[in-house]
């Protein structure tokens, strides 16, 4: 795109599938795509601000980054753990308890959050293990969680203010 003298430029990949051109990849993604792709080749990650409301996320969305911004919880449900490859981070910009689930009756979040332990001082860690939905307790701008899906599991690597609530679906 090079209009208004801008000059980003912006190389976009498509392949026919079914007689029909569907966009693959790009060089540079952008935070809203004109197609459903959100993944590319550049540094920049495309980024959805959550500023209201709950968010289903596709399997066409990987890549993405997701801002939780609203004054209350909001809940971000994940792909079915099919979805080989899958990768996208939470991260926290209002001090709510959020929710990061996984899709409907799939228990099989797994990994480590470390946790500053804001009531208590102190650093720990939290293990993961076959969950289906994080909560977040007293959170604060700047938590993160990074989920990544193998095709049988969710992995989950994250830093957060305060220990979270693990519980199945």
């Amino acid at each position: 795109d090079t209009t208004n003298g801008t000059e980003q430029g912006n190389i976009i990949f498509t392949s026919t599938i079914s007689g029909s051109a569907t966009e693959v990849a790009r060089t540079n993604p952008e935070s809203e795509t004109n197609d459903i792709f959100m993944g590319g080749f550049g540094n920049i990650r495309p980024v959805r601000n959550l500023s209201s409301g709950n968010m289903t996320l596709t399997a066409a969305m990987s890549g993405v980054d997701v801002v939780l911004s609203a004054g209350s919880a909001q809940t971000v449900t994940l792909p079915a753990k099919t979805t080989k490859g899958f990768v996208c981070r939470v991260i926290i910009a209002s001090s709510q308890a959020h929710i990061i689930q996984s899709a409907a009756t799939e228990n099989v979040i797994n990994g480590s959050i470390i946790d500053f332990n804001n009531t208590t001082g102190g650093t720990g860690l939290t293990s993961v293990a076959n969950q289906g939905r994080i909560t977040l307790a007293n959170a604060a701008a700047g938590d993160i969680l990074e989920f990544i899906s193998t095709g049988a599991l969710w992995l989950v690597d994250g830093k957060l203010n305060d220990t979270p609530t693990l519980a199945t679906t």
